[in-house]
């Protein structure tokens, strides 16, 4: 009867450690939907691949501050550069890719103010995240 009880506690163990890890692949520590980000290869030409790096940058960046208290200034500088760069892009965008791209802009703005002014709210992040994936699937599709 010993060695059942044992042999109950292992196969229970396994079974645990196996859904703590079914779980753990299908979960997202930052609260923001888990996705699979493309390659930046995958981004269509023009305007699409020349926002690839950044706007895969922005999908990184988003889960490391979702739940931050406040941000450290190497985040806010980058949060700051990428959408900088995005921004220039606007001129030359394509016409169907004109208001998501800006919406995007937008979105980060919003963000680095309420980081800045010390009045941050995760949704925010979560939002910029969101306009982020729309401007992502107008390019990658």
């Amino acid at each position: 009867m010993r060695h059942l009880t044992v042999y109950r506690v292992a196969a229970l163990a396994v079974l645990a450690g196996a859904l703590g890890a079914c779980t753990a692949a299908n979960a997202d520590q930052s609260g923001l939907p888990a996705e699979t980000l493309p390659a930046a290869s995958a981004f269509k030409d023009g305007t699409c691949q020349s926002a690839a790096e950044d706007v895969l940058g922005l999908a990184k960046l988003a889960r490391s501050i979702h739940n931050a208290k406040s941000t450290s200034a190497p985040a806010r500088t980058e949060l700051r550069d990428r959408q900088v760069r995005i921004a220039k892009l606007r001129e030359s965008a394509e016409q169907e890719l004109q208001k998501p791209l800006q919406d995007l802009v937008t979105s980060i703005g919003y963000v680095r103010i309420r980081f800045n002014g010390q009045s941050y709210d995760p949704k925010i992040v979560a939002q910029m995240d969101a306009t982020r994936r729309a401007f992502q699937q107008a390019c990658v599709g």
